[in-house]
């Protein structure tokens, strides 16, 4: 299911609903970006080492691995911190759901809550992708 590889940006889409993974790949890969897909935040440290994607679109609320950990787990390998990490969730902001996770301590790049537009996600992987770097070092496993 991944498009050919191009010039726009290779995106690591992760979420354990499959409906909306896939909808969330639809609306990237008809943009021309090169989208990669993963059902847990395993899969997707796995496919991030293998893949070395420009950006990870993370759910947070996912079996096994969330989104949070995942996140924390993405950063330590690329510990350039090149990799964009945009959260696209049906959790809100609550700030007291986040401080039971440390999430407010968590280091991502935009946050989104579903349901978004087409219009709104593309232009928050536009924003991200323009800042970040064309290359990334090699991802590391997760000393965890």
């Amino acid at each position: 299911m991944n498009a050919p590889m191009n010039a726009h940006g290779r995106i690591l889409v992760v979420d354990d609903d499959e409906h909306d993974r896939e909808i969330t790949r639809s609306v990237l890969a008809k943009e021309g970006f090169e989208v990669i897909t993963a059902s847990d935040g395993r899969e997707a440290l796995q496919k991030a080492r293998t893949e070395r994607p420009d950006l990870v679109v993370l759910d947070v609320v996912m079996p096994e691995q969330g989104g949070w950990d995942t996140c924390d787990a993405l950063r330590e390998a690329d510990g350039s911190h090149s990799l964009k990490i945009l959260f696209l969730t049906q959790v809100e902001v609550p700030r007291t759901l986040y401080a039971a996770h440390v999430a407010l301590e968590t280091d991502w790049d935009e946050y989104l809550t579903k349901p978004v537009t087409p219009r709104k996600l593309i232009a928050a992987v536009r924003q991200l992708l323009g800042k970040s770097s064309a290359s990334h070092p090699p991802m590391t496993p997760n000393p965890r």
